[in-house]
């Protein structure tokens, strides 16, 4: 039960996570980020149903586990941050994953940017003539 729990709350605070991700990358139109705040709000109630179950059956666990909050779960920005990840309980070691590396991140983020700035030097050549 505790790991069905650990793994669902898992899966959908990542899924929060990334779909925080895509609202913030450029180029995300203006009815993209409407329906992903909507995907966000939907997961928020199914995350707090998880971490309610989770916290449930964290005092049964043996070695002892940490209980959650709702504004711990709500400030993670980036995988990294999300204690459960950590934790010897989880099944898959996600934090080896070469897109868990802060670097990657970045090199990530810069190629998105640069690649939106020659999208937006285009259009702004065809504004201008």
């Amino acid at each position: 039960d505790f790991q069905r729990a650990l793994d669902k709350l898992q899966q959908l605070v990542i899924q929060r996570l990334l779909e925080l991700t895509k609202v913030n990358m450029a180029g995300t139109g203006y009815k993209l980020s409407v329906h992903i705040g909507k995907a966000i709000k939907a997961w928020s109630k199914a995350i707090a149903s998880a971490l309610n179950e989770y916290n449930n059956l964290v005092p049964l666990m043996t070695p002892p586990t940490p209980c959650l909050q709702w504004n711990d779960i709500v400030h993670y920005s980036f995988l990294s941050e999300f204690e459960l990840l950590k934790h010897s309980h989880s099944q898959q070691d996600i934090l080896c994953k070469p897109w868990m590396v802060p670097g990657n991140h970045e090199v990530a983020a810069k190629y998105f940017k640069l690649k939106h700035a020659y999208e937006e030097l285009q259009r702004l050549n065809v504004e201008i003539c």
